[in-house]
């Protein structure tokens, strides 16, 4: 039995459609209506069950008229083999994916690692019991009968790159839509049967989907391989709970630094954070300046000694391990080998 499942809950990529052609297996019925962004809105059905959901032809001339948005259908994404069906999907219909603008990654569990009870969570957040690290709007929702029922709580807003919610599923899907998929894998949840399932929820924006690891520089970033990728997912967790949900126990400091962590989810700590840049800014930009200074060397100085030239090359090597750099060095090469001798 385990203690929590991790899910893939929503996905929508951003894509290039220029040579879309869709194959005779899926079934497009194209909407009578558009979205404030995009003309066309066509659903695609495989044998019988809707599949996804494609919007096209941007309004915006801020958007490239070949691209557009496609939101797959939840059930889908509950599925063991989720990513090579999709993979297969985009590969066939000639659709090349850019980017993802929503991921949402779900836990399930029924309490928490300290045997906590999530409502008691929210609970002593409002009672300030517990502190939650950072600032930010948040939500609650309860029950009006009792005030103490609580089964809701959000921090961020629609709009946020990154928001968290803990609500009580069962208790969703009771009130909404129930969801056999979903409600099928909880059986491999440990506690009483009886006992309701709550979810921690992060919703991630585009520019959102990168982890940086402080320690290393390494990047981990969230593509269509998270789906089947349980460690990665959990890797992923954990660092959202990090900077997202994480609780303090209130001790009466000042410092709310200093006060104790409350241990909430049964997860590995990671060295990966959430920490990505705003547009603009560049995480590597000392690296670029180091990877320069290295590879112009020979040329800015003469008589270097060989043993000076091996270390160079070392260096260089070690640093365009990291993807990002081995790409930026490759672009920038032509440019820096036109450097001269200094006079």
């Amino acid at each position: 039995m385990a203690s929590s499942i991790i899910s893939i809950d929503w996905l929508q990529l951003y894509v290039d459609l220029t040579h879309l052609e869709y194959v005779e297996e899926f079934k497009v019925k194209k909407l009578a209506y558009g979205t404030k962004h995009f003309i066309t809105i066509e659903e695609i059905f495989l044998q019988g069950s809707l599949f996804c959901t494609i919007e096209r032809e941007p309004r915006s001339e801020l958007l490239k008229s070949y691209t557009g948005i496609i939101k797959f259908e939840n059930s889908l994404l509950y599925r063991q083999d989720a990513e090579t069906v999709i993979s297969n999907f985009l590969n066939i219909n000639n659709i090349h994916p850019l980017s993802i603008t929503r991921i949402d990654i779900a836990v399930d569990f029924k309490k928490f690692k300290n045997g906590l009870l999530p409502q008691n969570l929210i609970r002593g957040f409002m009672k300030e019991k517990y502190l939650r690290n950072g600032r930010g709007k948040y939500t609650i929702i309860g029950n009006q009968r009792n005030v103490s029922d609580v089964s809701y709580l959000r921090f961020g807003t629609r709009a946020s790159d990154v928001s968290v919610i803990l609500y009580n599923k069962t208790l969703e899907m009771k009130e909404k839509v129930y969801k056999p998929h979903i409600a099928k894998q909880w059986k491999a949840l440990r506690g009483s049967p009886m006992a309701d399932v709550w979810r921690l929820e992060f919703s991630i924006k585009g520019k959102a989907t990168t982890f940086l690891n402080e320690d290393t520089g390494e990047i981990e970033e969230i593509t269509l391989n998270t789906l089947s990728n349980d460690t990665q997912k959990r890797i992923l967790v954990s660092a959202l709970e990090k900077r997202y949900f994480e609780f303090k126990i209130n001790d009466g400091q000042k410092n709310k630094t200093r006060m104790k962590r409350l241990t909430l989810l049964d997860l590995k700590e990671t060295e990966f954070t959430n920490r990505y840049m705003p547009a603009g800014s560049d995480i590597y930009k000392r690296d670029k300046m180091f990877l320069k200074r290295l590879f112009v060397l020979d040329k800015e100085e003469r008589n270097i000694p060989e043993y000076a030239l091996q270390a160079r090359n070392d260096l260089l090597d070690f640093m365009t391990k990291n993807e990002y750099l081995e790409k930026y060095l490759e672009d920038k090469k032509p440019y820096w080998n036109e450097t001269t001798f200094k006079q």
